[in-house]
């Protein structure tokens, strides 16, 4: 729901409504200012996401999309905080697990990262992010 806000999208019809057979495909792809760039606002929030999630309908959905576009990103709840992620993953090309220096548990991550292992997650990578550098570490300057 953050990106619908973002780009102005509050009350748009969004994947929820695709998902309970409410709305058609091209009536909840919207195009922003971006060039080439379009969204998919995640509408309303249904009582069922976790069910409307390992629906036949969201694999429906990815394929259709993957027909129509080069790239398509799914933003998501983190992984293995919330077990329907898992079938989002799934259908996935490549799944990005952002992981946040000194703050993640690690038994969390291990947990995560078997559970992907096991169901078969393509193209996983981490991302690993607020890492304190220390200033004199590095550095790189350039003169003309």
């Amino acid at each position: 729901p953050s990106l619908s806000a973002i780009f102005g999208m509050n009350s748009a019809e969004g994947l929820s409504a695709y998902l309970i057979g409410r709305s058609n495909l091209d009536d909840i792809i919207y195009e922003t200012e971006y060039p080439n760039f379009y969204l998919i606002p995640s509408g309303a929030i249904p009582p069922n996401p976790a069910e409307l999630a390992n629906s036949d309908k969201t694999q429906e959905l990815v394929e259709k999309l993957k027909e129509q576009f080069d790239y398509i990103i799914i933003d998501s709840p983190p992984i293995g905080t919330i077990s329907d992620n898992y079938t989002v993953a799934s259908l996935a090309d490549v799944t990005l697990i952002v992981v946040r220096h000194a703050k993640t548990q690690k038994s969390h991550l291990i947990a995560t990262l078997t559970e992907v292992e096991t169901i078969g997650v393509k193209g996983l990578s981490l991302l690993i992010n607020d890492i304190k550098m220390k200033s004199s570490s590095y550095r790189y300057t350039y003169n003309y």
